[in-house]
């Protein structure tokens, strides 16, 4: 159960639930009567999303970036994307969100994405928005 809530219309108490069993509304209403009503806000605790990404730099090793991006209140990194031109590197970070309620909580986390060759004169793009990343020396 994710939240509760009063239908002041039907004056029934509706209970927001993240699951995937098809008979709710039968296990809510067998507990706590008829005048309950379900709505499933999501079938899975998670859905995959892409991160807003702050900036990046070079790691030392110049094969590879170090991407800050934005995480907490309950997300979880799942991967890296990342496409190579001879002009430009896209990047994206996917991350698991919670589908129900969440903390404010906000912070940077960084994770390290390798290139096949340095960078070089690249810019690197936020494959989510299309726009370039600021480098963070």
């Amino acid at each position: 159960m994710q939240s509760t809530g009063v239908d002041l219309d039907t004056g029934s108490v509706v209970v927001e639930l993240i699951t995937a069993r098809a008979d709710h509304l039968a296990y809510f209403r067998a507990r706590y009567g008829s005048d309950v009503t379900t709505k499933v806000i999501a079938t899975e605790p998670t859905s995959p999303a892409r991160a807003h990404i702050f900036c990046y730099r070079v790691a030392p090793d110049g094969a590879s970036l170090l991407v800050e991006y934005e995480s907490g209140g309950g997300v979880r990194f799942d991967h890296r994307e990342l496409a190579e031109r001879d002009d430009r590197v896209e990047v994206a970070i996917v991350v698991h969100r919670p589908n129900g309620p969440s903390t404010l909580e906000s912070r940077r986390s960084e994770q390290a994405v390798t290139l096949s060759r340095p960078l070089g004169a690249r810019v690197v793009i936020d494959a989510t928005t299309g726009k370039r990343l600021p480098a963070n020396r």
